[in-house]
């Protein structure tokens, strides 16, 4: 916040306004925190964190409405969707393998069986 949204004085830094009085240190306090949450998420997605990124995103954006944050949270919730999408399919996958190899144990096994002797 550059200017004091009351009277558009320049706000040099400082929390209240020279002009009207306004104080601000509530509302720089919660933008520096917005800022600070916006580039944590960029981190952690980055870092490929995205549980953490949901979570973090989240919170900048009840401090701060973001077209960059909401677009990032978008982002991150399709990543994990399609995570879990690929997780699940690698399960089947694997069931499907143990069954076949199942099958082949258990022919390998009638064949030992028929071949004793």
């Amino acid at each position: 916040m550059e200017r004091c949204p009351v009277c558009r004085a320049r706000l040099k830094g400082e929390p209240l306004c020279v002009r009207c009085g306004c104080d601000w240190s509530l509302p720089l306090q919660i933008e520096q925190r917005a800022q600070y949450l916006e580039r944590n998420a960029v981190m952690r997605v980055a870092k490929g964190e995205l549980a953490q990124a949901e979570q973090v995103l989240d919170e900048a954006l009840r401090l701060k409405a973001s077209p960059l944050l909401s677009a990032l949270l978008a982002f991150v919730r399709e990543q994990q969707s399609a995570g879990r999408e690929l997780q699940q399919a690698e399960q089947g996958a694997g069931k499907t393998l143990r069954s076949r190899a199942s099958a082949r144990l258990r022919e390998l096994l009638k064949f030992v069986h028929a071949n004793q002797g």
